[in-house]
């Protein structure tokens, strides 16, 4: 039986039953790997809020979005296993602040949004039924297709045409 949690600030996830102690190792192509009871699965780190606190509550799941373990602290784990997690952690911890939005169009069953970042131009693409959530800050996060977040300040600190696009979709 799944039990569900809503810690992570993009889905609930469905929840394993809890099991014996946990290893953690990355294995080809930096893939993390979950090892328990003489089992290995996939797994890939979510973090939940606060955002403020990296180091605490990670969400270890499959690719049926199924979560295995919930890190309370990288303390609780040893320390190769805390070293593969923050490796994993890395390539999807990455957060681009958006500055101003040029447009935003909605194209196949896809919204694909054209923003300035502080590193540049960005287009990216969400579904249309992924929509912003609100952050700590009062800003607000959206992920895109490929996992990726992108953090919208609040609306307030935007220019007017980037207020004018993003009012839809966080108003």
């Amino acid at each position: 039986m799944l039990e569900t949690t809503a810690l992570s600030p993009h889905t609930p996830a469905r929840v394993a039953p809890a099991a014996a102690p946990l290893r953690l190792r990355l294995g080809s192509g930096q893939m993390l790997w979950l090892d328990r009871d003489g089992k290995s699965v996939r797994v890939k780190p979510v973090r939940c809020f606060p955002w403020s606190a990296p180091q605490q509550l990670v969400s270890l799941r499959d690719d049926d979005d199924v979560e295995h373990h919930l890190v309370r602290d990288l303390q609780e784990l040893d320390a190769a296993s805390g070293e593969a997690l923050c490796q994993a952690m890395q390539s999807v911890a990455f957060v681009l602040d958006v500055s101003a939005i040029e447009s935003i169009a909605e194209d196949f069953e896809l919204r694909v949004w054209k923003t300035q970042t502080r590193h540049g131009k960005r287009t990216f693409q969400t579904r249309l039924d992924e929509w912003p959530w609100e952050s700590p800050d009062g800003g607000h996060l959206v992920r895109d297709i490929s996992g990726d977040l992108f953090r919208l300040p609040p609306l307030e600190t935007l220019d007017a045409k980037s207020r004018e696009w993003l009012w839809a979709y966080v108003g």
